[in-house]
């Protein structure tokens, strides 16, 4: 885990991603396009819309959260 030092909060590796945003998006209506990027696993989903990019980030997060559950369960 990575450590701000500021607050003393603490940032999980695993939770990191990279955004990436399309060029020539009209982002005056708070619309953006673009890809994310799971750091530790490798996945990519791209999105459309604001909506999009929050449900996919959330649905990486759960499955993330999900995989570790069962593999929790199996030890």
């Amino acid at each position: 885990m990575i450590n701000s030092g500021k607050n003393d909060v603490a940032l999980p590796a695993d939770r990191a991603f990279v955004l990436q945003f399309k060029r020539g998006v009209d982002n005056g209506g708070n619309q953006y396009a673009g890809r994310i990027e799971h750091i530790e696993s490798g996945r990519v989903e791209f999105f459309y819309t604001t909506e999009d990019m929050c449900a996919k980030l959330k649905a990486i997060l759960g499955q993330k959260k999900s995989n570790t559950t069962k593999s929790e369960r199996k030890d």
